[in-house]
């Protein structure tokens, strides 16, 4: 687990400094702040990893995992609006007050969820917020590809559909590797680079007696769930 508290730190350190790179680069760019805003928060949440996948406490690792989740949920908004405003799209938008307050809601209501019950975690990984938090931030991905895609075409810049064809391919990639990772592997219960944390076996009941009846410890890769099982041998 050191190991990965070692790479979280080195994303960390790089998310940083690529999006003050490009702030730095056009501060007066709506383009560069969005992604500058989406780099903070993929920070966020390579920041929280850090901590992850050391050993913590109950109440530290769900501290934790709230706020990876907070970086993990805030990070498609601007890059959606990074989107909107690279390929000039936004400026075809009548309503931009209405669509801006649409893109702020869903995540919001996630937001939420996560903040106040934890909520996303404790449904890894087949529970409604969970599930529905994969389909938020693909749905929101996709637009933003979509968009990029629609912009190369129609582009008459050869530069422009050179850069749309990396976007679109290099975020596909990674958008089908993710799944696999953090959502195809989890449904299917095998361990995956999400920090765990195991714990020991303990009583759920001190007048049971230990020959009938003690925990078991589940491996989740988010929080630690137990179950009881019944008439397992004493040691």
């Amino acid at each position: 687990m050191f190991v990965m508290s070692i790479l979280s730190t080195i994303s960390f350190i790089t998310y940083i400094y690529v999006g003050a790179f490009v702030l730095y680069l056009n501060y007066h760019s709506k383009s560069h702040r969005n992604f500058f805003y989406s780099c903070l928060a993929f920070s966020l949440w390579s920041f929280s990893y850090i901590f992850l996948n050391m050993e913590l406490s109950p109440e530290e690792r769900e501290f934790w995992q709230k706020m990876s989740f907070c970086g993990a949920l805030v990070y498609e908004i601007f890059t959606l609006r990074f989107f909107l405003f690279l390929t000039r799209f936004d400026e075809k938008i009548k309503h931009r007050v209405l669509v801006n307050a649409l893109i702020l809601v869903i995540p919001g209501v996630f937001l939420f969820q996560n903040i106040a019950y934890n909520a996303i975690v404790n449904d890894f990984p087949y529970g409604m917020w969970y599930v529905m938090a994969h389909v938020y931030a693909n749905s929101y991905n996709m637009l933003g590809l979509f968009l990029v895609f629609i912009w190369g075409r129609k582009s008459t810049r050869r530069m422009e559909k050179k850069q749309a064809a990396i976007i679109v391919r290099s975020a596909m990639a990674v958008i089908i590797i993710t799944i696999i990772c953090d959502y195809a592997m989890g449904f299917m219960r095998i361990p995956t680079l999400t920090p765990f944390q195991p714990q020991p076996a303990t009583p759920l009941n001190p007048a049971l007696s230990p020959a009938t009846s003690q925990v078991e410890p589940t491996f989740t890769p988010y929080p630690t769930k137990y179950v009881v099982s019944e008439n397992l041998p004493t040691p």
